[in-house]
């Protein structure tokens, strides 16, 4: 998988406008920061109401990781943002199904190519897009087909756009794309279920040692 530098680009306009300086690489990492506030209210609120939106709110907010991460010009908050906003967009009953389902696959792509830990997270979307159609339970009977049908348009945006840009950088860069492809860690670490689900522990038990409410909530 060969990143692309969404986060550089929009840290050279930055730049451009505020000039090069510590607070204008933290500028637009603080702006990602605040919108995924945003997002994840939306999203809480969309599935638990409007009590789980502020909850969500009140945790993140107030907590020491989120807010580290938000004062450094690194590419964790955009990723997250756009992941959020990806989740947001692909249940948005409110807008169109093309727009909802379109837009969301883009900015996954956009997620994917910026930081290759996003990948997992297309089954993450991939049922919120399930989710859009009324039923009841995991697996509804009524109106499987649709839900299928837009699970599959999804997919087909997400894997005409990422494996364009694939091909256009195996051709491209057909040196670096070998290379990267057979060491990059990221991308191992995707195709590895057994490392994931090694990470995902450990994520979760570090992540409950630093904010136990923080992890309670979000599996509850």
């Amino acid at each position: 998988i060969i990143t692309l530098p969404f986060f550089q680009l929009i840290q050279m306009g930055v730049f451009g406008i505020f000039g090069l300086s510590l607070a204008s690489a933290r500028i637009s990492v603080a702006l990602f920061s605040l919108l995924s506030l945003v997002l994840a209210f939306m999203l809480a609120r969309r599935y638990g109401g409007d009590l789980a939106g502020w909850i969500t709110v009140g945790l993140l907010s107030t907590d020491y990781v989120y807010f580290a991460y938000s004062r450094l010009a690194l590419l964790e908050i955009p990723f997250t943002t756009l992941i959020l906003s990806s989740i947001w967009l692909a249940g948005a009953t409110e807008l169109p199904a093309w727009l909802g389902l379109g837009l969301g696959s883009i900015l996954l792509v956009a997620a994917v190519l910026t930081k290759t830990s996003a990948l997992p997270l297309l089954a993450v979307v991939l049922y919120v897009v399930w989710l859009r159609l009324p039923g009841v339970g995991i697996f509804p009977t009524t109106n499987w087909k649709r839900r299928m049908v837009q699970i599959l348009a999804f997919l087909a945006i997400f894997v005409l756009i990422f494996g364009g840009e694939t091909l256009i950088a195996m051709h491209q860069f057909g040196g670096e794309f070998i290379y990267l492809t057979t060491t990059n860690v990221t991308l191992q670490s995707t195709n590895s279920f057994l490392t994931i689900l090694d990470t995902f522990t450990r994520i979760l038990f570090n992540g409950f040692r630093l904010d136990p409410l923080l992890v309670l909530a979000s599996l509850g």
